[in-house]
């Protein structure tokens, strides 16, 4: 994982000036700015527990053979 590039990797990026969109682009490496911007990724639960397991860690909807916990919540995502 440890050669993923922010700037690049994702199918597209929305720009946003002043909280209006203005474009989307492919990459945002002409825009990055390294001394004031910080990002995370953050993956499904699938793509971790494997390692959890590994590691002697119980993963309790695994052992109930139930799928992962998800929630309910009022607001859209778009």
């Amino acid at each position: 994982m440890g050669d993923i590039d922010i700037r690049s990797d994702l199918p597209r990026y929305r720009i946003y000036e002043d909280g209006i969109l203005s474009r989307e682009v492919e990459d945002i490496s002409d825009i990055w700015r390294d001394n004031d911007w910080v990002t995370f990724l953050i993956g499904c639960s699938f793509s971790f527990e494997d390692a959890l397991e590994l590691a002697g860690l119980k993963i309790r909807h695994i052992e109930l053979n139930k799928n992962v916990p998800m929630y309910v919540s009022i607001i859209n995502c778009y």
